[in-house]
């Protein structure tokens, strides 16, 4: 388990009950879940804009051909 920070914040009170509703969790598994969601939301927007501007040469016949060790 990684360490905790305990905070306090204002949330609005009818989003955090909708989303306990919603997932039967409780209020910090829902914040983690919602942090967890917004990242990977992050990462796959990087990843999209990223597409198409990595380039690499790969030639699998000259990698077979190097010695073993």
């Amino acid at each position: 388990m990684s360490p905790r920070k305990k905070i306090s914040t204002h949330l609005p009170t009818d989003l955090l009950n909708e989303a306990r509703a919603l997932s039967k969790l409780n209020q910090t598994d829902v914040l983690i879940l919602g942090l967890k969601a917004l990242i990977a939301d992050y990462k796959k927007q990087k990843l999209v804009a990223a597409a198409g501007k990595f380039h690499f040469d790969y030639n699998a016949d000259k990698a077979r051909e190097r010695g073993r060790l």
